[in-house]
């Protein structure tokens, strides 16, 4: 449902035109043009035994006249927006920035959006592409134990403070990796004296 909701905003958009959903049950979607002349219309319905949404009926014409076009920018929320800049954010690059945001979707797609709108739809592209970064940190006791593997003599320490309600917060980790301990009774000792008062 969600997914067939999100393309056809999408395709409203793209096309400048309106849609508005009157009916409302778990079983059927339905989709018409805003203005009550226009002929287009979508219905789908729930596949048996399935969560997914089959489309029994569309009709791809538009009558409707400028002004019933205009409101197109109502699909574009934060989050549809977001999905679609997904692909400039890799996980190795930063992509682009949220004041820069407005601007290429107006160039793409012709929508006019706040920076706040482009702020919220960065967070969902990135939160996409690199996964949550509060839930990321759960995998670093794993990364340290990969890391002892791969590198014999390697030494971690993970540091945690206690919460309230019984969780554990993430306060610092150490790492010093064997070959650099190995390499530390070769190193030369320099004296170092920094200029800054």
């Amino acid at each position: 449902r969600k997914v067939l909701q999100k393309t056809m905003s999408l395709q409203a958009i793209k096309q400048c035109f309106c849609f508005k959903q009157p009916k409302s049950c778990p079983k059927i979607l339905k989709m018409v043009c805003v203005d009550e002349t226009c002929p287009w219309q979508l219905t789908a319905r729930v596949v048996k035994d399935s969560e997914s949404f089959k489309i029994t009926s569309y009709a791809t014409t538009h009558t409707c006249n400028i002004d019933s076009r205009k409101n197109y920018n109502k699909h574009a929320n934060y989050k549809l927006l977001g999905e679609v800049v997904r692909s400039r954010y890799s996980s190795t690059q930063g992509g682009p920035r949220a004041v820069d945001l407005p601007q290429l979707l107006l160039n793409d797609l012709n929508v006019r959006i706040s920076y706040s709108t482009a702020w919220r739809a960065k967070a969902v592209a990135v939160e996409n592409v690199r996964g949550d970064e509060i839930a990321n940190y759960r995998f670093l006791p794993t990364y340290l134990y990969l890391l002892q593997l791969a590198n014999p003599g390697t030494i971690t320490h993970l540091h945690y403070t206690p919460e309230d309600d019984g969780k554990q917060r993430f306060k610092y980790v150490f790492v010093s990796l064997g070959a650099s301990i190995k390499g530390l009774i070769y190193m030369r000792k320099v004296v170092v004296v920094d200029g800054t008062q």
